[in-house]
């Protein structure tokens, strides 16, 4: 509902945020964030950051655009795993280092998985 980004769809995740699951109010917080960023873009409070030249690697609506700064692939990924912050902000950087598409980018996205690589050399062989 996130991506259709219409104020009916608002009206609805809005309900849910406060969830007693917190995996559905984890997804309607990440919901109101995409249609608030997409009402922004709209009314001209916030440019659209792929329209402002951002790469565009895949092709997918996400819930979160990537975090629009250059911090580095370590540093997203402790704002990634850290549950203390917002799930907004940790979604920005899980994106971000997403289109980073390098082996330190991919291995910090392990590591937010709570997967630890035993051997990062065989992301070597891949062109990321």
């Amino acid at each position: 509902m996130g991506a259709i980004g219409t104020d009916e769809c608002l009206e609805i995740v809005s309900q849910y945020i406060h969830d007693d699951s917190q995996e559905v109010a984890e997804t309607c917080v990440l919901a109101v964030s995409r249609i608030g960023q997409a009402i922004d873009i709209q009314e001209g409070r916030l440019e659209d950051p792929y329209r402002a030249g951002v790469p565009v690697y895949f092709n997918s609506v996400d819930p979160a655009f990537p975090l629009d700064d250059e911090t580095d692939a370590h540093t997203l990924g402790d704002i990634a795993r850290t549950e203390a912050f917002d799930i907004y902000l940790r979604y920005t950087a899980l994106f971000q280092l997403r289109n980073m598409r390098s082996t330190e980018a991919v291995l910090e996205l392990a590591k937010s998985k709570g997967h630890t690589p035993m051997n990062s050399d065989c992301y070597g062989k891949y062109d990321l």
